[in-house]
């Protein structure tokens, strides 16, 4: 074996080394560890000027969840850097009419791990996944436990990068 036979068959051997760490060690992480639990939620009925008036002030963060009448997540407002709130607000809209429909919004269980999280398309819903539980009734939709945003994803790969070292 030569010298650059040994080399290629080193690099080969710490790829499938590196690539099978990495897999485990995302399959490691769940949802439930990279989620912020309990996100507060708006009433889709309440309209853009009183939420940004007087609950954007309030908090810190940019993702939204909505819920309908009957109390069931139909939405999520995600506020962008470009997002002029004061335009919309003019114009009457609800969070409704602003908020990405339920239907397009990635969804994900506690038990999920990272690397399915990391194959769920998420450029409908900003980056964005809603983590849901489990309803224990009939016709009614699974209870919103937490959300995931880009940022909860990087903070969790970097956790996981210092543990490979």
């Amino acid at each position: 074996m030569t010298g650059i036979d040994s080399a290629h068959e080193t690099r080969f051997t710490n790829r499938e080394w590196l690539e099978g760490n990495l897999e485990s060690a995302l399959e490691a992480i769940t949802a439930r560890q990279l989620m912020t639990p309990a996100p507060l939620m708006w009433p889709s009925s309440m309209s853009v000027a009183e939420f940004s008036a007087q609950e954007l002030p309030r908090v810190s963060w940019s993702s939204f969840p909505t819920f309908d009448d009957r109390g069931e997540i139909d939405g999520l407002v995600v506020i962008d850097r470009g997002i002029d709130l004061t335009l919309l607000s003019v114009a009457g809209l609800v969070l409704r009419d602003i908020a990405i429909p339920r239907e397009r919004v990635a969804t994900a269980r506690l038990e999920t791990n990272a690397f399915e999280l990391l194959s769920i398309p998420r450029t409908s819903c900003a980056g964005r996944i809603l983590v849901l539980g489990w309803s224990s009734r009939p016709g009614v939709s699974d209870p919103l436990i937490g959300i995931i945003t880009p940022t909860d994803l990087e903070r969790g790969l970097r956790s996981m990068e210092i543990k490979l070292r």
